[in-house]
């Protein structure tokens, strides 16, 4: 090991060897793109192992997929051998579902339980929003969806990466609540009246009245609580308007924060209150039908990880003892459950040997609710941490380089911003530093844009480049999936991958709208079986033509005893649709005791009932 280490030791940069020597206390290390942050990793642990009394069990590395997690133990497997596969590697996930199965004891009562899929997700909600009060503000419906079905969903799955319990969520809830109505007069009393320049020194109060009673409540979570945050951004607005003497910026606060009713005028979370707190019902539900029917979801490994490590003093104290060491990648990409996780396993430490590695300008889109706050926020956790730098970028020319410096520094929330310190130009230091040029066309629509891209690509390829080495790199699918008709007219070859929604699937989604209509026929839910029965008569498989269908529903609309569709279908003389019909009064009658499986094979036509 020694020869290896040494040979690629002396292989790297001055802040490289710095952070790979730095191996006790918190350290910080700033790494931009290309800036060889993988190998300082391997280098750190396999360090660690060299100069101190450590095992390789003892000493934790967190990433955050496992493809990251394969190639980080492949390097270390080349320093140490076969003692990195001791070294606990993990994504965040997997760290909290191994910590679920070496400590079964500590979770859902010692009982298995089992990944739960999209479908049943879903099925439990419906069954909670079923179950909701009429009048909550959640259970508005369209047709037979309910509109803030998705909504709650997503907000479920982002207050879990939160590392928020239902019964903290409530708490963050009952605070705001408690605050809102404390300051509802002063809220009326400083933007009730037309605003003007009199008016600021009411506005000022008002932000005072903010910052008193900031930081009055215990954090909960690591939240910031919301007076803090209305403290601040008011402030930044009256601070714009005596700078610019004008108004404006405290309009603009105005009309993002404050709204009016026949009460006067109210801070804007007022009026969501009761949409929040029905919220934090259906999350308590959600989580608890979700472990009596032995279910967890992929946010729940982190979750429960962090409730349960918290609640539990022992577990909490073996996990503190058995990793001495804690090396996180990719920092910049931490949600807040994961820095929870993190202050658990480093928390009563004098000075806990962690090294977070990343780069807040890599940050610019939310990963999994990743917080940029995080790593600008590490020192705050760690105020001893020592931040180290690494400036060399051996993967970019100059050009891109420069050109992506102008872009990420007009960003606000930078650490450079925050450390005047810090110095984080990065250096192009490969073997070829220039010659890469760089074009910044610019077009009045997106139709001339994705014309010039085929054409250029064209042109590359009629110059013999390799269509493997030509890149197309769009912000979102949809952009790419808009490109993809003006490739194939000029017969350019592509190779894209997407993974895709099975649930958004044409046959899928057929699918799932004939087994509805099946369970409306079967309850006589006759209404809703029209709306259904019209859509999928329009299913091409059918081979029913539109004329056909379009006659009979016009027969449909002039009955006056029977205008369902099903009787109108079973009394046609179309007998293509007599048989339709007949179908699914017949699936509707044997649905009430056949198997999920075989009710599927027959709406596939793979069997009949």
């Amino acid at each position: 090991m020694s020869t290896s280490f040494s040979e690629r030791y002396e292989k790297l940069n001055q802040e490289q060897k710095q952070a790979v020597e730095t191996t006790e206390g918190p350290v910080l290390v700033v790494a931009g793109p290309g800036s060889g942050k993988t190998e300082l990793l391997g280098m750190r642990v396999a360090n660690i192992l060299r100069t101190h009394d450590t095992a390789p069990a003892n000493v934790l590395c967190l990433t955050f997929t496992e493809a990251a997690a394969r190639n980080m133990r492949e390097r270390l497997q080349t320093l140490i051998g076969t003692d990195a596969h001791r070294v606990a590697i993990h994504t965040f996930h997997s760290f909290g579902a191994d910590i679920l199965n070496q400590y079964p004891e500590f979770f859902y009562g010692g009982a298995s339980f089992e990944p739960a899929d999209e479908m049943v997700q879903i099925e439990v909600l419906e069954e909670i929003f079923a179950e909701l009060p009429y009048d909550s503000p959640l259970k508005k419906t369209h047709g037979d969806q309910y509109v803030y079905m998705s909504a709650v969903k997503s907000s479920i799955d982002a207050l879990k990466k939160a590392g928020l319990s239902p019964e903290e969520f409530r708490t963050l809830l009952k605070q705001n609540e408690e605050q809102l109505a404390r300051v509802k007069d002063d809220v009326d009393h400083a933007f009730g009246q037309k605003l003007s320049k009199k008016r600021l020194p009411d506005i000022e109060e008002l932000a005072n009245t903010f910052e008193r009673l900031a930081g009055e409540y215990e954090a909960v979570a690591r939240y910031e609580d919301l007076m803090s945050r209305l403290a601040d951004s008011l402030r930044t607005a009256l601070d714009e308007s005596q700078s610019q003497d004008k108004t404006t910026p405290v309009s603009q606060w105005k009309k993002e924060y404050v709204n009016k009713d026949d009460d006067g005028h109210h801070l804007k979370p007022w009026f969501y209150l009761r949409k929040m707190y029905d919220l934090a019902n259906v999350y308590e539900a959600y989580r608890t039908r979700m472990h009596e029917r032995r279910y967890f979801d992929f946010s729940d490994m982190l979750l429960d990880t962090v409730q349960t490590v918290r609640e539990h003093q022992r577990l909490r104290a073996e996990l503190q003892e058995r990793y001495e060491f804690v090396l996180v990648d990719e920092f910049q990409d931490t949600n807040d459950a994961q820095l929870r996780l993190l202050d658990i396993l480093t928390h009563g430490k004098s000075s806990p040997n962690i090294m977070a590695v990343g780069d807040d300008d890599q940050a610019i889109f939310k990963f999994q609710g990743a917080e940029v706050s995080n790593i600008l926020h590490f020192r705050e956790m760690y105020p001893e941490a020592r931040m180290i730098t690494l400036r060399r970028n051996y993967r970019s020319r100059e050009e891109i380089i420069s050109l992506a410096r102008s872009v990420v520094t007009q960003g606000s929330e930078r650490l450079e911003n925050y450390y005047g310190e810090l110095n984080k130009e990065l250096i192009a230091s490969g073997s070829e530093t220039s010659g890469g040029a760089v074009y910044t066309p610019e077009f009045q629509t997106e139709e001339e844009e994705y014309v010039w891209t085929a054409q250029e690509i064209k042109r590359l390829l009629d110059e013999w480049y390799l269509a493997g080495n030509i890149a197309v790199i769009a912000r979102s699918h949809k952009e790419l999936q808009a490109l993809v008709p003006y490739l194939e007219y000029y017969d350019i070859p592509i190779a894209y991958e997407k993974q895709q929604d099975v649930l958004a699937e044409p046959h899928i989604y057929q699918l799932i709208q004939m087994a509805r209509l099946v369970e409306a026929l079967r309850e006589q839910l006759l209404d809703y079986s029209d709306e259904l029965m019209a859509e999928v008569l329009s299913y091409p498989f059918w081979q029913i033509d539109r004329q056909t269908v379009w006659s009979v529903s016009l027969v449909k609309g002039k009955e006056r005893t029977s205008s369902h569709w099903i009787e109108t279908l079973r009394h046609s003389s179309h007998q293509g649709l007599r048989q339709i019909a007949e179908l699914f009064i017949a699936l509707a009658q044997v649905s009430a005791y056949e198997p999920v499986e075989y009710m599927l094979d027959y709406l596939m036509g793979e069997q009949t009932p």
